[in-house]
């Protein structure tokens, strides 16, 4: 008999596309089909399979010249069939009686094909009805024998076997286009996405493995313990009665204490044994961390229960999405971490700069101060002996300029003792805030005159303490206010402000000039940056961040570009008292009498020069080129002090101070240095040291430093023998 073959119909059914596997289901349930009708004789066979709830048409055979109509009338016919009201026996039906009185719904298809009898052949598995053939004849036929009736469970089995096969293809089918609706997951730009918009994205997947899912998506406060709705998704906000009900269903679920594995991600079923509205719902967690909790209520349009299939494509995307979240907060993370790593290298560049510099001037400045020294302390003595005016003009002037030179050497000196670390004492900020304004002929006063430019200091408490070194923190505050003077236009004028927020120290200088580009901001902290038409020229501001930063504080500038630029410098306070520091060489009124002095100094100019103011006082100078020989001169004779340089070869004056203090206590010893002021005024104190004096130095410098250090012996003849 030649057949009519069904395979579009079971490819429609299924929504599957043709392959090897599949046609060969199509071709098994044919041939099973073409065997039920050889075994029956029958002129027409369809084979119809209970899947998904509803009976649906899998085969259709018959006679290639026959012409069969109405087959929708057949699909319609077992498409209202409840599989639980059908017969649980085979039954044969005479289409030609007169219906009117039976219990069975006319059969539209067979009066239109004109059929005499239809026989319903019921196959079940596991006692579920799983297959139905009908089959039709147009002449009545006798009863079914029981020989056909086995050949006909057999082939149906066979049939049935197919058709199993088809729903395992077709889920797999379905799982595996599921999977991979997901897999875009891990291409969302994290970078770009802000973290709720990531949030919403990955809800919608949802919708890709269970169409027109409802999806609501609620997050736990970390404070109060209590979820908020989020996110929600084909439906409309539910009430707060709605969220009630629902979160008393879903907070008994969630179990804090689970291990990152597939079991905390595993869908949990919502209330299934109650008559709720969230009866077929599932929940799930999606948390990326401990810190951030979130959980999603998932319920299938239309009311009904989510397969097994759906069910397992949730779980997984719970998995993925926890995945793709934690890869968005640790890019965030990182994106914040090399931020922090760049700012830290910066820092570190300008730090590992700075110091370079620090140590390239200090050893430049030593030098100059060198020259310097030798060079105006001879100056100085020539103009002492010198008549001729037009003569000491001429040395007049050669001094200035050697003293605008060290002015110079002075402000390198600045700078590289501001990144050295020094011992910090007690400092009261009011205090120096006073001394400082109260000092005249500072640099920036006489521009501020000139300019009539206000500048006003503020004190917002009664006392402000922080650990630092006097000289340095005046420094910072006369760099940062010299430069707002120079940049305030006529007739502004110029805050300095002290406060304090909590434990924090603030000291802001603020002018009313023109504002630093953005782009400049960092930049004029560098040494030696400038510009020709910005602010940030010279050493000022590089000494200040250099200074700031050694005392573990901060500097920032805060500016408009259209005027107005205000420097914060922000410091940690104390609650000590300040204390005072060594003293530097002063002018005093003694005059002391005539002393036999020890001078120990490396440069010859120098100690030459040292020499002879000394004895130009009428005291008795007795000078050594290094320590070695300093001590050989001690072993020889006696002195009322000695006078040093601190950086020698060999021996340096410390060392020197050191050994000499010992052996004679009471011998008052001076430094001379040609390093600034970068000393540790402890280990001064160790060797004996009373005074220092940096270069260069001027005459009266050298009266006044004999002058303390002599007020402090008993009398003129007061010695320090030799052991």
């Amino acid at each position: 008999m030649q057949t009519y073959v069904s395979t579009k119909l079971i490819q429609k059914y299924f929504q599957a596309r043709a392959g090897k596997k599949f046609a060969g289901i199509v071709t098994q349930v044919d041939t099973a089909a073409q065997m039920m009708a050889r075994i029956l004789g029958a002129d027409f066979v369809a084979v119809f399979y209970c899947g998904q709830g509803e009976l649906i048409p899998v085969s259709y055979q018959h006679g290639h010249h026959l012409s069969i109509r109405n087959l929708g009338a057949l699909e319609s016919y077992w498409a209202n069939k409840r599989s639980d009201l059908l017969p649980h026996e085979s039954i044969m039906i005479d289409l030609e009686e007169d219906d009117s009185a039976s219990t069975l719904p006319p059969d539209q298809f067979g009066r239109d094909n004109s059929f005499a009898c239809n026989y319903q052949f019921r196959y079940d598995f596991d006692g579920d009805l799983d297959l139905i053939c009908s089959a039709y004849w147009y002449e009545s036929q006798p009863a079914v024998s029981l020989e056909s009736i086995h050949m006909l469970d057999l082939a149906c089995q066979s049939a049935s076997i197919a058709m199993n096969a088809a729903d395992d293809l077709a889920q797999v089918e379905n799982y595996s286009q599921g999977l991979s609706r997901l897999l875009p997951l891990f291409e969302l730009p994290l970078r770009t996405l802000a973290y709720d918009e990531l949030v919403d994205q990955v809800l919608q997947r949802v919708n890709d493995i269970i169409p027109g899912a409802i999806v609501l998506a609620l997050q736990r406060d970390n404070d109060t313990g209590s979820f908020t709705l989020k996110e929600h998704i084909n439906c409309d906000r539910p009430t707060d009665e709605d969220l009630k009900l629902m979160l008393e269903q879903v907070e008994p679920l969630i179990r804090l204490d689970l291990q990152e594995d597939t079991l905390k991600y595993r869908c949990q079923n919502l209330g299934r044994d109650s008559d709720t509205y969230w009866s077929h719902a599932v929940m799930l967690e999606i948390s990326p961390d401990s810190d951030i909790h979130l959980v999603l209520v998932v319920k299938a349009a239309g009311n009904i229960e989510l397969s097994a299939n759906d069910r397992e494509l949730l779980s997984v995307l719970a998995v993925f999405v926890q995945t793709v979240l934690r890869n968005a907060l640790l890019v965030k993370q990182l994106r914040e971490a090399n931020q922090l790593l760049d700012e830290a290298s910066q820092r570190l560049a300008n730090t590992e700069t700075v110091a370079a510099l620090a140590d390239m001037t200090s050893g430049l400045a030593h030098d100059f101060n060198n020259v310097f020294g030798g060079l105006i302390g001879r100056v100085q003595l020539m103009k002492r002996k010198t008549e001729d005016g037009a003569n000491l003009e001429g040395l007049n002037q050669l001094e200035h300029l050697a003293l605008v030179g060290a002015e110079s050497v002075r402000r390198l000196q600045e700078f590289s003792t501001s990144v050295t670390q020094r011992k910090l004492y007690p400092v009261e900020l009011g205090q120096l805030l006073k001394d400082l304004m109260a000092v005249g002929r500072i640099t920036w006063q006489e521009i501020a005159a000139g300019k009539k430019i206000q500048v006003c200091a503020r004190c917002l408490l009664d006392k402000v303490v922080v650990s630092g070194d006097r000289v340095d923190l005046m420094t910072v505050i006369d760099k940062l206010v010299d430069n707002a003077v120079k940049f305030s236009p006529n007739g502004s004028k110029v805050d300095i402000i002290v406060a304090a927020e909590e434990n924090l120290i603030t000291i802001t200088v603020s002018d009313e000039g023109p504002g630093i580009p953005e782009q400049l901001r960092t930049k004029i902290f560098y040494p030696f940056f400038t510009t020709t038409l910005e602010r940030g020229a010279g050493l000022g501001l590089a000494i200040v961040r250099g200074i700031v930063g050694r005392l573990n504080g901060n500097v920032a500038v805060h500016s408009n570009e259209s005027g107005g630029s205000s420097f914060v410098v922000t410091l940690e306070g104390i609650e000590e008292s300040p204390r005072k520091v060594v003293r530097e060489t002063t002018l005093s009124k003694n005059k002391p009498e005539r002393l036999r002095i020890l001078v120990v100094d490396d440069d010859s100019d120098v100690r030459e020069v040292l020499m002879d103011t000394l004895a130009i006082d009428g005291h008795n100078p007795v000078g050594c080129p290094d320590g070695y020989v300093a001590l050989e001169e001690i072993d020889k004779r006696d002195f009322n002090m000695m006078i040093t340089d601190l950086g020698m070869p060999g021996m340096s004056g410390l060392e020197l101070a050191g050994i000499v203090h010992e052996r004679f206590p009471a011998m008052p010893i001076a430094m001379i240095t040609g390093w600034g002021t970068q000393l540790d005024e402890s280990e001064l104190a160790l060797s004996g040291i009373r005074t220092i004096m940096s270069k260069p130095f001027h005459l009266k410098d050298v009266r006044a430093l004999v002058s303390d250090l002599s007020a402090e012996a008993q009398s003129s003849d007061q010695i320090f023998p030799r052991n």
